[in-house]
């Protein structure tokens, strides 16, 4: 394998990876939420969720909803530091796409790179919108495979969280890398053509 055709491979990986890691990082702060959606969700980020226990309005969550937020708190760290690699990974693949003397190489990573987006986001959109709780079922499985995730309907935790703020939270994030992977696309067509 030669070495353009490593670094489109490359590209393939991370692009994708960094559009859908940055399209959850802009979610999490812009879709709507409540005040204790918002409160919850800003001591996990911050790594504190056992302050969730005595945390001054009083929550109430019991404590298998603790453990499981203790969990989605190392998740969320492993999703950011994944997006981190991620940047770092194409501020590299960047490097050395301007060490070639040919500059259109690095439009034509771009322009593969985000046709993987497109098509990785496009089914897995498709997917959830029709099988979002098998895909969320399965995203579970992954991720929580202690099996402390399934909570009764009307424990705090659901009632706080429900499917549809789920449901709300990916499509805007689908939507957002579906618009940059189209957007990145259609710029490196534009110059691979010129």
């Amino acid at each position: 394998m030669n070495k353009k055709n490593l670094l489109i491979i490359l590209t393939c990986i991370f692009l994708p990876l960094f559009i859908l890691l940055s399209s959850y990082q802009i979610s999490l702060k812009f879709i709507e939420k409540t005040i204790v959606q918002e409160q919850t969700i800003n001591l996990i980020r911050e790594e504190r969720s056992e302050q969730l226990l005595a945390a001054p309005l009083n929550y109430n969550y019991t404590a298998q909803e603790i453990s499981h937020l203790k969990d989605v708190e190392k998740v969320m760290t492993w999703a950011d530091s994944l997006w981190l690699f991620s940047v770092i990974a194409l501020l590299m693949l960047l490097s050395l796409y301007f060490s070639h003397k040919n500059k259109w190489l690095i439009w034509k990573q771009l322009y593969y790179g985000s046709l993987t987006t497109i098509i990785l986001l496009s089914v897995t959109l498709f997917s959830s919108i029709f099988l979002f709780q098998i895909l969320f079922t399965i995203f579970h499985l992954i991720f929580f495979p202690q099996g402390n995730w399934i909570f009764p309907m009307e424990s705090l935790l659901i009632i706080t969280f429900p499917q549809k703020f789920f449901q709300d939270i990916a499509l805007f994030i689908f939507s957002i890398s579906l618009t940059l992977g189209i957007i990145s696309y259609l710029i490196a067509r534009n110059k691979l053509k010129k």
